[in-house]
């Protein structure tokens, strides 16, 4: 299970950006070291339950960038990033930056 270890909002600037944000520090555990395509049917099931997912460009850009990404695998800090990105926009909120950051603790991102 993945626990949140800290969660604060940041407002204005801040050393991560120059505009209110939503810092978390997680531990991740195990997921650290399982890429999305090697979790049978997760990609299918994440976009079944959050389908506006298909919307987010990622470094790929264009629409669908995102979902190409979770299919060909990509890791647990990068997915709840975008998560916690469409929960925001699906409440009102209009974000469209994210960013994870490893630390120097093994499963903490």
């Amino acid at each position: 299970m993945i626990e949140i270890k800290e969660l604060r909002a940041l407002r204005g600037p801040n050393r991560y950006t120059r505009h209110t944000s939503i810092f978390m520090v997680l531990d991740i555990k195990d997921y650290e070291k399982q890429p999305s395509d090697k979790i049978k049917g997760f990609s299918d099931r994440l976009i079944k339950l959050i389908p506006t997912l298909q919307d987010h460009g990622c470094s790929i850009g264009g629409a669908g960038g995102f979902i190409k990404r979770l299919k060909t695998g990509t890791w647990a800090g990068h997915i709840i990033e975008h998560i916690a990105i469409e929960l925001q926009c699906l409440a009102g909120i209009e974000v469209g930056y994210g960013k994870t950051f490893c630390t120097q603790k093994d499963g903490f991102i």
